[in-house]
């Protein structure tokens, strides 16, 4: 009974102590030449823009210094995509600073008549259990699509 309870109790930290990291997504959608096809580069609690902003990168210095800000703070950094600007572009959607976390912003889903890429702003719930910590939540994709085809649009869940 007593190894039992051990046992539990150990469950339990565990499952706590995991609940409080930071969130790092790394996820790749399907290659395919779709126009609405695109790679979520980032998606992370902690992206370095203290103000609410959406923005689409269109040029290669754009891009390298959104990464000097983004990696100001973390050792070692997030490596400078390649990207082809005559046929792609990068998005970047920040939340701004939070003062707990638990907020994020969603993948997006892609608008084909519109040519728009929709993403939501994610909140924690008044009672949720979140991490008390300042963040800064965003999201960087890379879209398959120049910067002149596109548009974005953000939205509250």
């Amino acid at each position: 009974m007593k190894n039992y309870i051990t046992l539990c109790l150990l469950v339990l930290s565990l499952c706590s102590f995991s609940s409080c990291c930071s969130k790092k997504e790394t996820t790749k959608q399907a290659k395919q030449p779709l126009v609405n096809s695109f790679e979520i580069l980032i998606n992370d609690s902690n992206i370095n823009m203290v103000d609410e902003k959406s923005m689409i990168i269109d040029s290669e210095e754009k891009l390298k210094e959104f990464y000097v800000g983004l990696n100001a703070t973390r050792s070692p950094g997030f490596e400078i995509p390649k990207v082809d600007f005559t046929t792609q572009s990068v998005i970047v959607v920040a939340m701004g600073q939070q003062n707990t976390g638990g907020y994020s912003v969603s993948a997006p889903s892609y608008n084909l008549e519109q040519r728009t890429y929709e993403f939501s702003y994610v909140k924690p719930s008044p009672n949720a259990p979140v991490t008390m910590s300042m963040t800064t939540p965003g999201i960087v994709i890379l879209a398959n699509q120049p910067a002149n085809r596109m548009s974005i649009r953000v939205t509250e869940k």
